[in-house]
């Protein structure tokens, strides 16, 4: 899983719809995984 990227600052400039679904993460894409899994360690 992953967290959506645009959520750290300038909060007041974004609409509510786009805040709220900061708050839900996100899969990460399939191409992705071996890359992720290597840099958190697991092999």
């Amino acid at each position: 899983m992953h967290r959506k990227s645009g959520q750290s600052h300038n909060l007041e400039h974004k609409s509510p719809k786009a805040k709220r679904s900061f708050s839900k993460d996100l899969p990460v894409a399939v191409g992705k995984i071996k890359t992720v899994k290597r840099l958190l360690g697991k092999r």
